[in-house]
């Protein structure tokens, strides 16, 4: 014996079936979902007590490291082009000394700089830099 399915009376399709959300929408009094707390997947992250100059220190390279990039980058593409106005796109490949940390890669290896971007945000933020790193720049014939 075939076992016939329900078959909408206009269409003649098969009936689609009933989901939950239809369910609980048409019939008032069916139980509801209620939410139950989700666990944490990772335990909240600790900061550490600011530094010197009141920033916090961040895991990794810190901010002395990643800014030594950039002028280094700079002194590069400077020093093979003869000016600094860099397109925003560029990037520049240093190669790492020996003794560098790995996030900068290991030794023999070339870390990327985007040189552009890097140049573009310290014109716009010329007016926070310190002195020290305003005048590595200006040392470079930087365009503010």
């Amino acid at each position: 014996m075939i076992s016939a399915k329900k078959r909408h009376p206009q269409t003649s399709r098969p009936t689609p079936p009933r989901t939950r959300a239809h369910t609980v929408s048409t019939n008032p009094g069916y139980p509801q979902h209620t939410p139950r707390p989700v666990p944490q997947l990772h335990p909240p992250k600790r900061h550490e007590p600011a530094g010197k100059d009141g920033r916090e220190e961040r895991a990794g390279r810190g901010y002395d490291a990643k800014w030594a990039l950039g002028p280094r980058a700079a002194r590069a593409f400077h020093a093979r082009e003869g000016y600094l106005r860099v397109p925003r796109k560029h990037v520049e490949h240093l190669a790492v000394e020996p003794g560098a940390s790995a996030p900068q890669g290991s030794a023999g290896e070339a870390v990327m700089v985007r040189l552009g971007t890097w140049i573009d945000n310290a014109r716009r933020r010329g007016d926070k830099l310190t002195e020290a790193r305003r005048a590595d720049l200006d040392a470079l014939d930087m365009r503010w």
